[in-house]
């Protein structure tokens, strides 16, 4: 299987609702504090950016977020068409429920936090092991 070196944080179904001719979006880069145009397949991702071969995660996690886009991408479609959410069936209002929050913590923050608390949680496991 071909596996995207790309992997979004941002799914690009998403970016193309605000670009312009379907690829185009505007970015704002705030370490740099500036603007510029740029295509939906080249924003709002890093390279392998959730590829662990440490736990051995590979690419399963990329996979498994493209499913989950698969399915929910018709129904954010369906909201915008329809410009409400009053008409979802039980399972998109669900499903949506989950794509919410799997954005809110498919972000740098939360794949830096869970490192450091990693490091923190070992640190007081080998003290704890050296007291024993």
């Amino acid at each position: 299987m071909n596996f995207p070196k790309k992997q979004h944080y941002v799914p690009q179904f998403l970016l193309r609702y605000f670009a312009q001719n379907k690829n185009r979006v505007y970015v704002f880069d705030k370490k740099m504090n500036r603007t510029f145009p740029s295509n939906v397949k080249d924003v709002g991702h890093e390279n392998n950016f959730y590829d662990d071969q440490i736990l051995g995660y590979g690419n399963e996690t990329e996979i498994k977020l493209s499913e989950l886009e698969t399915v929910v991408a018709p129904v954010i479609e369906k909201i915008i068409s329809q410009g409400t959410i009053k008409n979802l069936e039980d399972w998109e209002h669900k499903f949506l429920c989950l794509f919410a929050t799997v954005q809110m913590i498919r972000t740098n923050d939360t794949r830096e936090f869970l490192e450091e608390f990693n490091q923190i949680l070992s640190k007081v496991s080998a003290q704890l092991t050296s007291c024993a």
